[in-house]
């Protein structure tokens, strides 16, 4: 539903989620509804993409 949407013009407004931390946020919500699959997947890209050098 997200990726539909445009990017924001304004980063300013506290309720835009900034896109680098898409997956995390999206990882957690999937965590709190009990998708454990979805959220472990989720959770191994964010760790991959916290760690390239």
């Amino acid at each position: 539903m997200l990726e539909g949407m445009p990017y924001p013009e304004n980063l300013d407004n506290h309720f835009v989620v900034d896109p680098a931390k898409f997956d995390f946020h999206t990882m957690d919500c999937y965590r709190l509804v009990g998708e454990d699959k979805l959220a472990r997947t989720l959770a191994e890209e964010v760790l991959r993409a916290g760690t390239r050098l």
